[in-house]
């Protein structure tokens, strides 16, 4: 998308200009007549000001130009889920995978539509399925990560992770899910190591401070746990 046009439309949707962004998106339409660009962004528009039904007839303009646009289908899919359509949303998504079995944001949706029907071997096979054609992407790993703690199966957390480089081991999101799926597990002393590096990288977050305090308490070291519930409480 053109910065400018791009710039300009967001100013106007933050401002509620709805009328303004619309004109935006035409006026680079006429531009840009072999793009799908401008449908997308004249469906977007239109879905945050509430006009579901413009919408969609700019979606179906993409799909008439390209089917299996992921942008386009996608948000079909989310009109359809909208109206409680499920079947249709899972057509719109199995569309753009027909065509770009690769779209990460697709398969995302489509996971999270599995588990919005308790499909959750869907879910994961989704999920699987990014994490194969995206190894380096964090959004799946995090969200099977999240999934095997809240489903009493924290065992499996740090094996999701266990491909990942050193730099993305340490994003904060990584660090947070495994320390909670160490202590989970009961392995207090790798826990403290990792909850150490999440409260070095994220100094500022409350709960790793509360999470580091349980872990040294844990151990036996009170003098660490009153530091870090000390500092916890200023945050």
């Amino acid at each position: 998308y053109p910065q400018a046009d791009v710039l300009k439309i967001l100013d106007s949707l933050r401002k509620k200009d709805f009328a303004s962004a619309v004109q935006t998106a035409k006026d680079y339409q006429f531009r840009a007549l072999d793009s799908l660009a401008p449908y997308h962004m004249l469906g977007m528009i239109y879905l945050a000001a509430g006009q579901p039904d413009n919408a969609r007839k700019e979606f179906e303009r993409a799909l008439l130009r390209a089917p299996g646009d992921p942008i386009a289908n996608q948000g079909l899919a989310q009109l359809a889920l909208s109206a409680n359509d499920v079947a249709s949303a899972r057509e719109f998504y199995e569309t753009a995978l027909a065509a770009h079995p690769d779209d990460l944001t697709t398969l995302m949706q489509i996971a999270a539509l599995e588990a919005r029907e308790n499909n959750i071997e869907g879910m994961i096979a989704r999920l699987k399925q990014a994490i194969a054609v995206h190894p380096a992407a964090l959004e799946p790993r995090l969200s099977l990560a999240s999934h095997y703690l809240a489903s009493a199966a924290p065992a499996r957390v740090e094996a999701v992770f266990a491909t990942l480089s050193d730099m993305q081991r340490r994003s904060p999101r990584v660090l947070d899910l495994t320390a909670r799926a160490q202590l989970a597990l009961g392995h207090n002393d790798r826990a403290l190591v990792t909850l150490r590096q999440l409260v070095e990288v994220n100094p500022n977050s409350a709960d790793a401070r509360y999470l580091l305090a349980m872990a040294a308490s844990e151990s036996g070291d009170v003098q660490a746990a009153k530091k870090e519930l000390a500092a916890g409480a200023r945050l």
